[in-house]
């Protein structure tokens, strides 16, 4: 049961008078739908009011380094979020193949990347993905081709995805990605909770 929704400007100083107001309800659910700045905010709000709801950020704000770190770690403990991206600062995907080259890429393009940055990796997975396409195109580069074959994707696994997750599309589905990772921040990484969720199966 959703007990109130409050929203801000992008603008907005802070919004801290939010989370008091939504700390009022009793609620023991916290959702925050928006971006890193005020997901950090929320959480160090929340957490200065003693307050400690399931707290749950979009997966836009689910950034280590944007998000958990500049809030604090330890209050940050517990947070959820998704993600269908490898983080390369997790020290347990430290050896796995994708994460060394990604690793070896940023030294010699983005030397000053705080691996816990994740933006990043979309513009990297992004890229391989624009290369397969480019590649099935072969010889026909025509718009219609492009289309053709950018909306015919099946099961492409970019190469900081999470094992489970891949691209697939239609010409009458665009949606590339179909499925999420429920992590849980533990005051180092993301932990996974479970396996790769179909967001069909969320309603």
């Amino acid at each position: 049961m959703i007990v109130k929704e409050l929203g801000h400007e992008l603008s907005d100083p802070a919004i801290d008078a939010q989370i008091i107001q939504l700390k009022n309800t009793g609620a023991d659910v916290l959702i925050q739908f928006t971006q890193s700045k005020f997901a950090a905010q929320g959480i160090r709000a929340a957490a200065s009011l003693n307050w400690h709801p399931m707290h749950i950020v979009a997966s836009n704000a689910g950034s280590i380094g944007t998000t958990f770190i500049p809030a604090g770690a330890d209050v940050s403990k517990g947070v959820i979020t998704a993600t269908w991206e490898r983080n390369p600062a997790d020290p347990t995907q430290a050896g796995h193949p994708a994460v060394e080259d990604f690793k070896a890429f940023a030294v010699r393009y983005m030397p000053t990347l705080d691996l816990n940055n994740a933006a990043a990796l979309p513009g990297y997975n992004n890229a391989y993905m624009i290369e397969q396409v480019l590649k099935r195109c072969g010889e026909d580069l025509t718009r219609d081709n492009l289309l053709k074959q950018a909306t015919n994707l099946r099961n492409v696994v970019p190469p900081m995805f999470i094992d489970g997750i891949s691209v697939s599309n239609t010409p009458t589905d665009y949606r590339a990605i179909h499925h999420l990772q429920l992590t849980r921040f533990d005051g180092t990484t993301l932990a996974p909770i479970g396996r790769p969720i179909l967001l069909d199966d969320l309603g």
